[in-house]
């Protein structure tokens, strides 16, 4: 399975962390389901729909909710938006 990798926030871990978030082998699953007559679309469906729900995940903890930013920026942020209102 490949890979793509992003740099995000973690709020579990509580810093920034790398968020992974795999591909589909469609190919191979095609093949399972013919070979199994079938059966093993259930399977395929269930990772499908897993990967469409929760597509990244944090490599030290496994959450798969990544922020764009640190903590500390948005705290910063907002400190900055009150200082000048």
């Amino acid at each position: 399975m490949t890979k793509d990798r992003i740099r995000g926030y973690c709020p579990r871990c509580g810093h920034d962390q790398i968020f992974e978030k795999g591909h589909i082998h469609h190919g191979v699953h095609l093949f399972l389901a013919v070979i199994t007559l079938g059966i093993w679309l259930v399977s395929w469906a269930s990772i499908y729909f897993y990967h469409q729900l929760r597509p990244w995940r944090c490599q030290q903890c496994g959450w798969n909710k990544p922020l764009p930013r640190s903590s500390r920026e948005s705290s910063s942020m907002a400190e900055q938006s009150r200082s000048e209102g």
